[in-house]
């Protein structure tokens, strides 16, 4: 027969409570250690992304600066929207005492010759920039040196260094732990065409709690750049919840033969202000969540914790049109991905587009267009080999309809993506469907629906919606929509155009 239990000695006890401190002890200081270092990493990325999209290739007829300087490049769009590549020199400070206040600083020197080139990681400034002539002709190579407004590269160095002061000022908060939860596995697609009513669903997703939206993952693209792999690729990062660094992603995808998109660089995520998501309390406590203004960089571990614990992540894109992409994404069997495609009327589209733009060329723009519309449509319909993967994750809306009865639309589009149709929705759709039509812009999604579906046929003279006409009567057949023969039929608004 066993003898009593004996309780273990009070020095034992307290040895083994000594240790259980200790390990937690450690434990704590490794994960201090592991995310104090975002704020320190944020600053020397961006600086050295920032250093390697304003670098210049050095050529035959290429001079270099002094030992104090050194020659770097930014690619900027003039206000003709074409792209523009300027050469400007980076001044370098290597003697500050206080490290975190090396911060890049713009400033605007004289030209002079330039014999050598030094590395350093402190600051840049902008230097007065040489345009070449109208009568020279332009280096095929895109590293060649352009010209652009100094101004601009000086504003572009002015967003680097106010980020890396926002982030330093503000290290307490970018340094806090944050859980990291396993990635999204549930995401939708909107592809659509830009201004086709894209930004009203897009928000239909937006205000739904369960939900993180992103306005435009692929905003730092420009349209008509080709690019598919890495644009998949990019959305599919974003869809997982695993955002990349803005400054970084433009110089992993060696994006610098084109302009740096200011907004992109400011938030360090491209349309934040468009994202209900990224403008609350939580990834703006230090400025307007009204306005989404004065945020600072969004913090990347706290924006994919949130969105890693939403429902569904939902993606607008307007930069990739073509569906056939993202198969990759689809036969990743960790990942649920369905897509929402938005159609509405061409001529709808051209009349929008032209109001932004004057000069639009509409007969290239409507041949694209409908091209995307109709190889999307056909592909969405699942009954071919090659589109088989689609069959159950393709929805399709039109415009018209979604502005003729966006109750029972939304309903829909929320069933196809397992979401509640909740009452707080319900009443900002009505609030957001009824405006006077005579008091809403361009980008605002308050208007008056019924009244703006088919107001394109009080704006495009006949001859330019025959020519829409003309290049898509496959869409028109496909989706609906009934072509006019005269300028009578255009205007008779008792002769409804939507089948």
């Amino acid at each position: 027969m066993s003898g009593p239990c004996r309780l273990p000695s009070q020095s034992f006890v307290f040895r083994c409570v000594a240790i259980i401190l200790a390990c937690g002890i450690v434990y704590q200081m490794t994960q201090i250690h592991n995310f104090t270092k975002y704020a320190v990493n944020y600053k020397t990325a961006t600086r050295q992304a920032m250093e390697s999209l304003f670098q210049v290739n050095k050529t035959d007829n290429e001079t270099f600066p002094p030992a104090e300087t050194e020659l770097v490049k930014i690619h900027s769009i003039s206000p003709n929207n074409s792209v523009n590549q300027t050469t400007i020199k980076k001044n370098v400070t290597n003697n500050k005492a206080n490290t975190d206040s090396k911060i890049l600083e713009a400033k605007t020197i004289s030209n002079q010759s330039v014999t050598s080139r030094e590395h350093s990681k402190s600051a840049i400034s902008a230097q007065s920039v040489v345009t070449p002539s109208k009568d020279v002709k332009k280096p095929q190579s895109e590293t060649s040196a352009y010209k652009v407004d100094p101004e601009k590269v000086a504003a572009m160095v002015r967003i680097v260094n106010n980020n890396i002061a926002f982030v330093t000022k503000h290290a307490q908060y970018y340094n806090e732990p944050i859980e990291e939860l396993p990635l999204q596995t549930n995401g939708i697609i909107i592809l659509t065409q830009n201004r086709s009513g894209s930004t009203f669903l897009g928000e239909i997703f937006d205000k739904h709690p369960d939900v993180f939206y992103n306005f435009e993952p692929l905003g730092f693209f420009d349209f008509g750049q080709k690019r598919h792999a890495d644009k998949v690729e990019v959305v599919r990062r974003n869809l997982k919840c695993d955002f990349p660094d803005i400054p970084s992603l433009y110089k992993t995808l060696d994006l610098h033969h084109r302009a740096l998109k200011t907004h992109c660089i400011v938030n360090n995520f491209c349309f934040r202000n468009h994202m209900r998501n990224l403008c609350g309390k939580e990834m703006c406590p230090f400025g307007n969540t009204n306005s989404c203004s004065g945020c600072g960089p969004v913090h990347l571990p706290r924006a994919n914790h949130m969105c890693r614990k939403k429902k569904i992540a939902v993606a607008k894109l307007v930069r990739l049109r073509d569906i056939m992409p993202f198969k990759s994404i689809v036969e990743d069997p960790s990942y649920n991905l369905k897509f929402i495609h938005l159609i509405r009327d061409p001529r709808g589209i051209e009349s929008s587009r032209l109001k932004l733009d004057r000069r639009l060329d509409v007969n290239h723009n409507s041949m694209l267009t409908c091209g995307s519309q109709l190889r999307n449509g056909i592909a969405g319909f699942a009954n071919t080999t090659d589109t088989q993967w689609l069959k159950g994750r393709y929805y399709r809306i039109r415009y018209e309809d979604l502005a003729m009865d966006p109750f029972k639309y939304t309903e829909e589009i929320y069933k196809f993506a397992g979401l509640e149709f909740k009452q707080e929705i319900r009443n900002w759709i009505k609030l957001n469907t009824q405006q006077d039509p005579a008091q809403h812009s361009p980008w605002t999604t308050k208007r008056n629906s019924t009244s703006t579906m088919e107001a394109w046929r009080k704006h495009l003279p006949f001859k330019t919606v025959s020519q829409i006409q003309q290049n898509c009567p496959k869409v028109l057949d496909l989706y609906g929509y009934k072509p006019v023969y005269n300028e009578s039929e255009l205007h008779d608004f008792k002769i409804r155009l939507v089948n």
